[in-house]
């Protein structure tokens, strides 16, 4: 298969909004892909929204080998590469023209460094510093858990998906040992949970881990008010939603928004 066909092929398969089709035939017709080029060779601060795209659809040709030979699943697969539609779908309404961005985050995905299993993603790494309680030490092989955007933070489908996640890496990477899943996310900060019900499926996600360190920041901002949103855009933002009328009044009268550190073991 030539290299417009295997990068068709790929964004038919991730299932690409229609609307995205003219412009994405066009790019196709217009922007020459060098076969030879990898995704390490690739300058992940390109501003070729584009050629972006065209180039991380080419590199599934290539990751979908690699999957297939540990015999991880198509499904998975796709899964796993679906965050190139949802940054697309977020770099195209910021563009107003199809773009892809967030290239380095997903640079992981094409390593084999982050899998979607179920309602979370897994990815290797390593932990940044010593646990308060001792139980971890700085630069500890852990598995990271993010969050993906899209449906509901169910309980017990997270649940499920962090089980899953023990059994897939036993099998399909047994090399790798880790004693523990962490996550670091505005998602667990205490100013968040603050805001929230104990019955909502944040808290109740919050539930399963241990927290070790809370930090100012304001990843919350653009994940409840929208994405390239910042602290100084909310002043005259409309809040419509209960949580961003809380996280607005927050920020008006100077509290402090932080994020959260936690983890499982294993």
């Amino acid at each position: 298969m030539d290299t417009k066909g295997i990068i068709k092929k790929w964004y038919g398969k991730l299932s690409f909004p229609k609307e995205y089709d003219e412009q994405f035939c066009k790019a196709l017709d217009e922007i020459e892909v060098d076969a030879s080029v990898t995704v390490e060779d690739y300058d992940q601060e390109c501003t070729d929204g584009k050629k972006n795209l065209l180039y991380f659809l080419y590199f599934c040709e290539n990751t979908w080998e690699r999957f297939f030979e540990r015999g991880i699943s198509e499904k998975i697969f796709i899964d796993t590469m679906q965050d190139i539609v949802v940054y697309t779908k977020i770099w195209t309404e910021l563009k107003g023209e199809l773009y892809l961005g967030q290239l380095a985050w997903l640079k992981r995905h094409h390593r084999l460094r982050i899998f979607a299993l179920g309602r979370l993603q897994f990815a290797f790494g390593k932990s940044t510093r010593d646990s308060e309680d001792g139980v971890f030490k700085k630069d500890a092989d852990i598995m990271e858990i993010h969050i993906p955007r899209g449906s509901s933070l169910d309980y017990e489908a997270c649940v499920a998906s962090i089980e899953e996640s023990k059994s897939f890496f036993a099998k399909y990477f047994p090399e790798y040992k880790y004693e523990f899943i962490t996550c670091a996310t505005w998602l667990l900060g205490d100013t968040t949970l603050a805001m929230l019900s104990p019955e909502s499926n944040i808290a109740k996600f919050a539930s399963l881990f241990t927290m070790i360190s809370f930090n100012p920041g304001d990843g919350i901002i653009p994940f409840v008010f929208g994405w390239g949103m910042k602290r100084e855009d909310i002043v005259g933002y409309n809040a419509v939603t209960s949580l961003q009328k809380k996280v607005k009044a927050a920020r008006e009268c100077g509290e402090e928004l932080r994020t959260g550190y936690g983890y499982i073991k294993a």
